[in-house]
């Protein structure tokens, strides 16, 4: 059986994706997604982790500065923000 437009194979490799993606260059920064990437990727939906590739695709200074509470993130990014803040 199929798990969301891509299935289960697709979906797996869109996790082992974002947690090779989860490694930063920032030590904090890689810390944290490499803690969300352990607990709490799998956890996503199809949309959530869409737009989590999306979020990742960002500079290391800004998805620090959100997930530490130092700026506010986009709208688009604020559920996953919270998922992974909620989750180290």
């Amino acid at each position: 059986m199929k798990g969301g437009v891509e299935g289960w194979s697709g979906r797996a490799e869109t996790l082992r994706r974002l947690r090779w993606h989860c490694r930063r260059g920032l030590l904090e920064l890689d810390v944290l997604l490499a803690q969300f990437a352990r607990n709490g990727l799998q956890s996503l939906d199809d949309e959530e982790l869409a737009q989590m590739e999306s979020l990742l695709s960002k500079p290391d200074m800004d998805l620090l500065d959100w997930l530490e509470d130092r700026r506010s993130p986009p709208a688009r990014f604020a559920a996953v923000i919270s998922k992974i803040r909620l989750s180290v």
